[in-house]
């Protein structure tokens, strides 16, 4: 019985030795093809997007903006991808400041591929309820639409007003809100839902942090600023990562 077997045994890997290597061989070609077709890589620049599940809930403070993916796949599907639909979609819990780590399912508009690499691995959120108007009751307000009033909204946002040139990735303003009081004809007070708050960001240094007036667009000359508390703000500026080969 030994005997039977070990002649089985040999015969297994003597017997058609030319058809054997044949086939090994075109199993290491097959395997080597398909290796090859899928192992591709490219590297993209996409925007990382916050995904709020609360109305009332806005981010003010996002670092950073954009992140470098590298995505692996074969030559086809890297080409039916779109770099202008690639993005990293991150969902927030309400109203809670978040360090959130991007993951290959968040990035969407990949296709097939393969996500192989994301850097930076991890972005940071600061969460603030939007601005309150404060609306007098019924009976306060006055009856003739030209008399002067005074009106307080808090927790208005800063917006820092740049040239979309694409150097900037972060940009963070410090505080991020602030209150406004306005003066004006009731008629006009009325129409503003909210005020315009902004800080100049022309001149931005790439990379530093500068101190700016915090501004109030008032929409006319017939409305007075009262106050803004505070009257100035900081602006942290950092730069972007660039992927000159899919920029072009």
């Amino acid at each position: 019985m030994a005997g039977k077997v070990h002649d089985w045994v040999r015969n297994a890997f003597t017997r058609n030795k030319a058809i054997k290597l044949l086939a090994l061989a075109l199993a290491i070609l097959t395997l080597h093809s398909i290796r090859s077709a899928t192992k591709e890589e490219d590297s993209y620049v996409v925007p990382i997007e916050p995904v709020l599940t609360e109305p009332s809930i806005e981010v003010v403070e996002q670092d950073p903006l954009s992140a470098r993916v590298t995505l692996r796949g074969s030559r086809e599907d890297l080409r039916r991808i779109d770099p202008k639909h690639l993005k990293a979609v991150v969902r927030l819990r309400q109203g809670k400041d978040e360090t959130i780590s991007i993951r290959e399912r968040d990035i969407e508009g990949r296709y097939a591929t393969r996500v192989v690499k994301i850097e930076p691995a991890v972005a940071r959120f600061t969460l603030a309820r939007r601005a309150v108007v404060e609306k007098a009751p019924p009976e306060a307000r006055p009856a003739d639409p030209e008399m002067p009033v005074v009106r307080e909204w808090t927790n208005v946002v800063i917006t820092a007003l740049v040239e979309p040139s694409g150097e900037l990735s972060s940009l963070i303003v410090e505080p991020p809100t602030v209150n406004v009081s306005l003066r004006g004809a009731a008629a006009d007070i009325s129409s503003i839902r909210t005020p315009l708050v902004f800080v100049d960001g022309a001149g931005l240094p790439a990379t530093g942090a500068v101190e700016r007036l915090v501004r109030v667009h008032t929409a006319g000359e017939r409305i007075a600023i009262v106050s803004v508390q505070p009257d100035r703000a900081r602006v942290r500026t950092g730069k972007l990562m660039r992927d000159d080969a899919n920029e072009q």
